[in-house]
């Protein structure tokens, strides 16, 4: 046994001295840039390119993150459900109160509202993923233009919002405006400057265009199941999968 803790706590400090020698000649500091006209108009270009008007229209999606969650999210009302493992839960996206099923069984108390909480984790952080560009103008969003020597782009930083606000991310963009990638100066990321592709663009059937694709490193995160609809219940087939919401206000 003590031989193991001491072969393991090796491997510890080895790890952590390769991930300390990757972020020394990987790390970038966040890029300065210029705000204006021309900041602007790319990104009033970028939401043309992903047809933000379409978005706006946009009442419900789903969509697969990664092979792990499953939302189906209610846009107009502000709610998803989210399902992951054997476990659902239906929540107000405005405040992560909702109702929770493990195995199609509700679950009450503490149990209940962890996996809301999970639940509204997996909802902010995989929606923004689906469509960040329409987001560039939100409140509390600055937009740079940086033309550096290594990075050009724009720089989108968000002082509010979300989980973890302070965040800023650089596109990369095509002749058209569609991003390509972006460099990411995040604080769940332990690397600066992280970059992430942004490929596999499809054109939904409310007519937005969504990528399916991210490449971060050595690793892909794919968007599978995608489907977009002016209302739920087109999405649905009719059924209203938040009705047992609607009857409990605290929601």
């Amino acid at each position: 046994m003590f031989r193991f803790l001491k072969v393991s706590g090796i491997l510890i400090v080895l790890l952590a001295i390769l991930l300390f020698s990757v972020k020394l000649i990987i790390d970038k500091p966040l890029p300065k840039g210029v705000e204006g006209d021309k900041a602007e108009a790319i990104a009033k270009n970028m939401l043309a390119a992903i047809n933000h008007k379409a978005w706006q229209k946009t009442g419900a999606v789903s969509w697969t993150y990664g092979g792990r969650h499953t939302i189906i999210w209610d846009k107009k009302r502000n709610y998803a459900k989210v399902s992951w493992g054997s476990k659902t839960a239906l929540i107000n996206c405005e405040n992560g109160n909702g109702i929770a099923f493990i195995d199609g069984e509700p679950v009450i108390d503490d149990e209940k509202n962890k996996i809301c909480e999970k639940a509204h984790f997996f909802w902010a952080n995989d929606s923004y993923w689906l469509n960040p560009v329409s987001k560039i103008f939100d409140e509390g969003v600055t937009r740079i233009l940086v033309e550096g020597k290594d990075l050009n782009g724009l720089l989108v930083s968000y002082s509010t919002g979300g989980f973890t606000p302070g965040d800023s991310y650089l596109w990369e963009l095509d002749e058209n405006g569609l991003p390509k990638a972006w460099y990411m100066w995040v604080s769940i990321i332990p690397i600066n400057g992280f970059k992430a592709t942004w490929e596999g663009w499809v054109k939904t059937e409310t007519g937005v265009m969504i990528s399916t694709r991210h490449k971060l490193g050595p690793m892909t995160v794919e968007i599978s199941d995608l489907r977009t609809a002016k209302t739920l219940k087109t999405l649905t087939k009719g059924e209203d999968i938040f009705e047992m919401m609607l009857s409990d206000k605290a929601l």
